[in-house]
């Protein structure tokens, strides 16, 4: 459940290798076809401008009839094959206007995944079976749809209503139930409801978009007024005017008037602070939430609330809590897997809106107000270039008002992602591109900033916000270098000298930071820890973070002369040399971990790991795959047809071959064990010889 589709990808991948093609073909036709339903499904919330949503509508309305509409029973029953030519079309009515989701080759990769799919989905036992190429070029495709359309982390699985907002909602309406009592109580209150109330409704009118009347979006997307953005208000503001000029109690299912309750809470001329005030606000988000939450999923976000609730206790889960929320967790009958997952996602979220909390209040001691179109955008690239998660940039955006093209923002100065690569018949295609050798240079990155991405996190117990220990001040930042090896060095293994920069326990001070710990007393404040909490005000409410003492600058002790070499950090940085033993067998990108070879860790904590990431240099003669090397050989038109002798290169040496007479260009000759070696095994590979004319 809740799969990603590079999740489902990966797990095709595993059943192509069990040479499980059949599985490979039946499973992934399936998967794409539930793909191809998310696009069109989500496609109305990805349109961006006025434009495109008005040339959307167009599209919609050529298919209607007197007896209902083409495209819409498609959308309640999506197929590949008919999505081919829905595509198709698509792409003709957005040519002048570009849209990340309709691309060339995407209409191309849906027509071999249709074309294979037909020929083995409806086989009977007896019939043929699909082959190790329909099985790769099925995984091709999943691969370019995904990667192309950047759907790698989407799931098919719905909760109705996203997580983060969920969440939000059950903080707002627990601080109105328990929490709330002064004047301030209910002002944040009504401040965290109107931050999220034009989101829910704008989640809500296209969970609900395919079944409201055309006619109604017609009046919607010609009301060009109603969607220019201005300094008050943006496109998420809009919806409530929509929900407020059309009718729409027919869609859905609550039995409150769902439409009453809108105009009441957009008809509040006087701010009331206190409980009757806020009432207009909280009933709303109730019916929203309601209204979009998925009831088949129900107990997945009552697990979710309770693992929120569990990590801001206290900053941290202890062993007592882990098992509560196992005990949780089977009482909603929710798989181990499962409730892993939504604890990820719990994490990731409040992460992120944390994030995002703290960069607004930066940009709002700043004066954000006053700031230039070219000053916001300075901002929000300086995130990008820091690798904020892109939905939290979109967000910094809408909150800036920014008024230019996130999104090309996002392409430029974001990391680039390679394009999809075809595996076995693209690859036999390149092989007859022989690249020169280059020079190889050793390129060493290191960093001694903290790793702040979900995966580390993780790693370090669910850390951050949630109470893991502070990486920085309990274990030195890991380096990471590239090594460039070459197919020789690879083929035999070898050992490495790395010379590079890291930081170093200080001579001086042994790494304490100071040299006069037993003259100083125990600092008053944290009670000598050198830590203090901190709370931080969110939409989930308080969160209790662990920051330095300012009283005690960290050291546990008063009045603490700091090691004047190394600033009171216990390092510096200096000139290192570490030995490395790379096996035979390797791969371009693989990582070896020196463990303890990083930065020393703040005042005396242990150092980080080396990571050694493989960079494997082109080859002058060969390309490799896997441990197979392939070699273009070049013959003229006589040698080809009578046959003859060869010297053909192999790994530190040559061999002689017998050419047969008759080969035809394109033919490829196998050499038997003149590959490279199988990583920690003795097998090797096998050596290719590609037929050329010339």
């Amino acid at each position: 459940m809740f799969e990603t589709f590079e999740e489902k990808y990966s797990d095709l991948e595993k059943k192509y290798d069990k040479k499980d093609y059949d599985g490979v073909v039946r499973e992934g036709g399936k998967i794409i076809e539930s793909l191809v339903a998310h696009i069109f499904r989500k496609f109305p919330s990805t349109l961006t401008s006025l434009k495109q949503k008005q040339l959307f509508l167009a599209f919609e309305k050529k298919f209607q009839t007197e007896k209902g509409n083409r495209f819409l029973d498609f959308i309640a029953r999506p197929t590949t094959g008919v999505s081919i030519g829905y595509y198709i079309q698509l792409c003709k009515y957005f040519s002048e206007e570009k849209h990340i989701w309709l691309k060339a080759n995407i209409k191309s990769a849906l027509d071999t995944a249709n074309r294979i799919r037909n020929d083995f989905a409806h086989s009977r036992p007896g019939y043929d079976k699909p082959d190790d190429d329909n099985a790769s070029d099925l995984l091709d495709v999943f691969e370019i749809i995904i990667e192309e359309l950047e759907l790698q982390n989407e799931t098919p699985d719905s909760l109705g209503i996203p997580l983060s907002s969920y969440l939000i909602h059950s903080s707002i309406i627990h601080n109105f139930d328990h929490v709330a009592k002064k004047e301030e109580d209910w002002k944040k209150i009504i401040s965290d409801a109107r931050k999220i109330i034009p989101q829910l409704l704008e989640y809500l009118f296209y969970s609900r978009y395919y079944e409201i009347p055309v006619e109604d979006k017609d009046k919607i997307f010609s009301e060009e007024e109603l969607w220019s953005k201005n300094k008050d208000e943006n496109q998420s503001y809009a919806y409530e005017k929509i929900f407020a000029e059309i009718e729409f109690g027919n869609l859905f299912e609550t039995k409150e008037k769902v439409d009453l309750v809108i105009q009441k809470y957009l008809n509040i001329n006087k701010e009331k602070y206190d409980r009757r005030g806020v009432k207009p606000y909280t009933k709303l988000l109730d019916i929203l939430v309601e209204e979009l939450t998925n009831p088949k999923y129900k107990n997945y976000l009552k697990y979710a609330v309770t693992v929120k609730n569990k990590y801001l206790h206290n900053n941290e889960i202890d062993d007592t809590e882990r098992i509560e929320l196992k005990s949780s967790a089977k009482s909603l009958n929710i798989n181990s897997k499962t409730a892993y997952r939504i604890e990820q996602e719990v994490i990731r979220v409040i992460d992120n809106e944390l994030t995002l909390y703290k960069t607004l209040q930066s940009v709002s001691n700043e004066e954000n107000d006053s700031k230039s179109v070219s000053q916001n955008e300075k901002i929000l690239i300086e995130m990008i270039k820091k690798g904020t998660p892109e939905n939290i940039v979109i967000d910094m955006a809408e909150s800036l008002n920014f008024e230019g093209d996130i999104y090309y923002l996002l392409s430029k100065f974001g990391h680039k992602k390679e394009s999809p690569k075809k595996k076995l018949k693209e690859k036999s295609t390149n092989k007859d591109k022989i690249e020169t050798n280059e020079n190889a240079k050793e390129k060493v990155k290191s960093s001694t900033e903290t790793n702040e991405n979900f995966e580390e996190l993780l790693k370090n117990g669910f850390g951050g916000i949630f109470g893991a220990k502070d990486t920085q001040s309990e274990k030195g930042t890991d380096l990471q270098i590239k090594v460039p090896l070459t197919l020789e060095e690879i083929a035999t293994g070898v050992t490495k000298k790395i010379q590079y920069k890291k930081l170093e326990k200080c001579s001086v001070c042994d790494g304490k930071g100071t040299k006069n710990f037993e003259k100083s007393k125990t600092c008053s404040e944290c009670n000598g820890t050198g830590k203090t909490t901190k709370k931080t005000n969110s939409l989930f409410g308080d969160i209790k973070t662990e920051v330095e003492c300012e009283n005690c600058a960290g050291f546990g002790f008063e009045n603490v002369e700091k090691c004047s070499p190394c600033r009171g950090e216990g390092r510096m940085e200096k000139e290192s040399i570490a030995s490395v033993n790379f096996p035979s067998g390797v791969s371009d990108g693989q990582m070896l971990k020196v463990a303890g070879s990083g930065n020393a860790g703040r005042r005396g904590k242990d150092a980080g790991d080396l990571l050694c990431e493989v960079e494997e240099i082109k080859h002058q003669h060969f390309i490799r795959e896997g441990e197979n090397l392939f070699y273009d050989l070049k013959l003229s038109e006589s040698e080809a047809e009578k046959g003859a002798d060869v010297t053909v290169p192999i790994l530190n040496g040559k061999i002689k071959m017998k050419i047969p007479a008759g080969v035809k260009t394109g033919k490829m000759l196998r050499v038997t064990g003149r590959g490279l070696p199988k990583l920690n095994s003795r097998e090797r590979g096998d050596l290719f010889v590609k037929i050329t004319l010339v």
